[in-house]
């Protein structure tokens, strides 16, 4: 983020910082012009580390990896129920606004965070996958210089289009969440209930957003 962007970001006087970062990432806070900075960290360093960078050497990997990745978002829904009912409480508390939410690229902890908050306001699936593929105009560039880099490092073991699937956003992944909650909760309401966020919190989460 250039120091303009960052300006312009304080700028519209967020109070609240929703940093989704594992504590080993997390070292280094976004500058918070004064706002409140809260942890709500996911754990997924890890198993991309174990899971899908195994897969990034192999010739032609690059469906291996997405199928790997969309495994993940999937589990995320499960695995993350603890998060978002802390982060529907916090949704739920009107000074808590203007609010940001940010991991570390803006694009798999953030995507399933905002794909869960957009479900539970009855935005439509399309309009969910048309927000979370906006990233892909920010990553895009950096991943393709990235692919190229290690490319050469790796004297050329290394597909660029394999490294692609596993650091660029695609639809397939965000869906992943989308199926995940319809197979094992059936509604986004029924798993909101699984998650433990409360009939009041969103009802004023719903209040404050929508009015």
């Amino acid at each position: 983020m250039t120091k303009g962007e960052l300006a312009t970001l304080l700028s519209h006087g967020i109070r609240t910082v929703l940093d989704l970062r594992s504590a080993r990432e997390s070292l280094e806070h976004l500058p918070a012009g004064g706002a409140t900075i809260v942890g709500l960290p996911i754990e997924l360093e890890d198993k991309y580390q174990k899971r899908v960078r195994p897969l990034l050497y192999r010739r032609h990997g690059g469906r291996a990896v997405e199928d790997m990745v969309a495994s993940l978002y999937a589990e995320l829904v499960t695995d993350q129920r603890h998060t978002v009912r802390r982060l529907f409480e916090i949704l739920a508390s009107q000074d808590r606004y203007p609010l940001l939410v940010h991991c570390r690229a803006g694009q798999d902890r953030t995507g399933f965070v905002s794909a869960v908050v957009l479900l539970s306001l009855g935005v439509d699936k399309k309009d969910i996958v048309a927000d979370y593929l906006l990233s892909i105009g920010y990553s895009v560039p950096k991943v393709r210089i990235m692919a190229i880099v290690v490319r050469a490092l790796t004297l050329g073991f290394l597909s660029t289009d394999t490294f692609k699937a596993a650091f660029t956003a695609h639809e397939r992944y965000v869906r992943a969440i989308f199926g995940e909650i319809e197979s094992k909760f059936r509604t986004i309401e029924g798993y909101l209930d699984s998650c433990g966020v409360s009939c009041e919190s969103m009802r004023r989460f719903r209040e404050i957003v929508l009015a």
